[in-house]
């Protein structure tokens, strides 16, 4: 599969839109920051200082999810050199919570 192997962090993206405001966070990855994705459904990441473990799964070749099976990210862009997923969860009233978070090799 494409996404299996290490990727290089590029950038994360969140928008916390609530009180009809949108509330931008974006995180920058440095040279040292990745995600290698496994054949054993783990995620094995060195991001922002912090190592992490979580599952992943591949649903098809356009969604997957990270860490909580009810988060389905699309697959927006899967290339050997690109990898980026968004996610949007809608709230109440209007309210969301997005993420993109961007890969490359």
């Amino acid at each position: 599969e494409k996404v299996m192997g290490k990727w290089s962090y590029k950038s994360s993206a969140f928008n916390y839109f609530y009180a009809g405001i949108p509330h931008l966070i974006t995180i920058t990855g440095t040279a040292i920051d990745y995600a290698d994705f496994r054949s054993d459904g783990k995620v094995y990441s060195y991001i922002t200082g912090s190592y992490d473990t979580v599952s992943y799964s591949i649903i098809s070749d356009v969604k997957m999810w990270i860490d909580d099976p009810t988060q389905v990210f699309d697959i927006q862009t899967l290339t050997d050199k690109d990898f980026k997923i968004y996610n949007k969860t809608n709230y109440s009233s209007g309210e969301y919570d997005e993420s993109t978070l961007t890969f490359f090799r």
